[in-house]
Order: C-alpha cells, then sequence, then structure tokens
C-alpha cells in the first residue's frame, strides 16, 4: 500500500480549474468538435449505415449535446456546487473527477440519443464508451498537472529574477499622504508604507512605521479606498478584495493552480487568481 502512496498522492496536488472562464468555453467548444470529429470520421454504432442527410444530422446534433453538457459542468454546475469548485482548492483529483463527470454525461446523453435512432444499445453503450474514457481520463490529468507545474514555477523564477531586477515603483508625488477615513477615524501614510489591505467587513490595512509592522482596521469600503489609491501606481488589486504594494513582493512561487504570492514581512502567501495572472505577468 505505502509503495502505491506517491502515485494516489498526484490526485492531491494543486490543479488549475477552467471553469467558469473562457478557456472553459473553448475546452466545450472544442469537446464537442472531437465528437462530432469521432462520429463524422469513425462513424461507431452503425452510423455507417445512415443516408448522407440524416448522417450529417446526427453528427451535428451529437456535437450539440456534448456542448450542452460541457457548458452545464463547465458554468452552472460551479454556480451550484461553489465549495466543490472552489479555485483556492481544486485539485488533480478534482480535475479528473470534472473530466468523469462530463464523459459520464456525454457517453450516455448521446448514446440514448443513438438508441432512439435505433443504433445504439442503450445503456449498455453508454457504459462501455465511458468506461474507455476512465483510464485515458486519468492518464491526461496527471500529465497536464505536471505540464502545469513546470511551466508555472518557471514563469514565477523568471518573474522573482524580474523583481530582484526592478527599481522601486512610486507615484508622482511618493509623499502624498494617503488620507483613509470612516466613521469618525482615520489612518493617514505615506504611500509606500502601505503594504496589504484586505478588505472585509472592515478593511485590514497592513503597513510599516519605526517600530515595524503595524495593522488597524477601519469600517471602509473598497471603492473608497481605490478613490485614494488610484494615483498610486504601485498598488495593484487582486481576487477582487486583496490589495497589494508591488513594492512589498518578497517572492512568487508557482504550481499547476497557478501563482502565489509572498508579501514582504507579513506571515502570508496571496493565491492570485486565473483572472489576475497577466497582473503578475506585467509585473
Amino acid at each position: 500500500m505505502n509503495e502505491r502512496m506517491p502515485i494516489l498522492k498526484v490526485f492531491k496536488k494543486p490543479h488549475h480549474s477552467s471553469t467558469l472562464s473562457l478557456r472553459g468555453l473553448f475546452h466545450s467548444f472544442l469537446a464537442a468538435i472531437v465528437v462530432m470529429a469521432l462520429a463524422y470520421f469513425i462513424r461507431p454504432f452503425g452510423l455507417k449505415s445512415l443516408e448522407a442527410e440524416e448522417w450529417t444530422n446526427v453528427v451535428i446534433t451529437l456535437g450539440g449535446i456534448s456542448l450542452a453538457l460541457m457548458l452545464l459542468t463547465q458554468f452552472l454546475l460551479p454556480l451550484l456546487i461553489k465549495d466543490f469548485y472552489s479555485e483556492s482548492s481544486w485539485t488533480t483529483g478534482k480535475q479528473f473527477t470534472q473530466w468523469l463527470i462530463m464523459s459520464f454525461l456525454i457517453s450516455f446523453a448521446t448514446t440514448y440519443y443513438l438508441s432512439t435512432k435505433q443504433l445504439a444499445n442503450f445503456p449498455v453503450a453508454g457504459l462501455a464508451l465511458f468506461g474507455i474514457t476512465i483510464l485515458p481520463l486519468a492518464i491526461a490529468s496527471v500529465l497536464h498537472q505536471r505540464y502545469l507545474d513546470s511551466k508555472f514555477e518557471r514563469l514565477a523564477e523568471e518573474k522573482n529574477e524580474e523583481i530582484r531586477r526592478k527599481s522601486v515603483v512610486a507615484s508622482e508625488n511618493p509623499l502624498n499622504i494617503l488620507a483613509f477615513r470612516s466613521a469618525g477615524e482615520k489612518l493617514n501614510l505615506i504611500p509606500n508604507q502601505l503594504i496589504y489591505v484586505k478588505i472585509g467587513d472592515q478593511a485590514e490595512f497592513y503597513y510599516q512605521n519605526f517600530l515595524g509592522i503595524e495593522k488597524t482596521k477601519l469600517p471602509i469600503g473598497k471603492e473608497a479606498i481605490l478613490e485614494e489609491l488610484k494615483d498610486h501606481p504601485q498598488f495593484e488589486v487582486f481576487q477582487q478584495d486583496i490589495i497589494i504594494n508591488v513594492n512589498a513582493i518578497q517572492q512568487i512561487t508557482g504550481s499547476a493552480r497557478g501563482y502565489e504570492v509572498q508579501i514582504a514581512r507579513i506571515n502570508e502567501m496571496v493565491q492570485i487568481s486565473h483572472k489576475d495572472k497577466k497582473k503578475i505577468d506585467r509585473l
């Protein structure tokens, strides 16, 4: 059992999710095209017996069924089962499960449709088609994880080299005082004093002074914070609720899930969503 564990551990490794993204839309159309291509060129389940016009209609319908089910798994299920599809906890095992769900739905839906044309024995044909895909999908999920892991580790190292050579980013007036005020409370800072802001019910400001790192909470909204920071290009918004002074980025690490940012002097790693990947690429 112990000898098998290293193989199983790969399914617990971070992985990149394509759900709720343009990449997911591309994958949906790609899967539909693959199904249509297989039906067109291989003609399984008695498709060879059909006349040309009916054969074309069946091929198009199979593509439409596949596209609809891919969109269901890429866009509707992630909205209904948010905890499972959380990008921050997406793993190779979840990616494999996602692909199995897609394969199961497409296999049974397409063979059911073919059974209405007396071309397939449902559900036996659906079960057989699904079974054929399990091993290739397992191998593909592991190879995909290793490719993404290598890719983002390399990109992260390149970014770290660029950051080490990069000069400090500052606003036109670096001594301009930032004034954050709410409900009678206020916090005044020089721009590059501010390291990191986490926005929630209350905004948490992490900043440096002569005594070290301080943290202050203020009941202030995101819009007011961004308005105060709008003339200071060193601040970037990540994941909608985190603002980082790019001068405070100590190190970037990469995995198959993407980038993580380590903030200097703060014991916290910030995971960067795929939507914010380009902000790291621009650093």
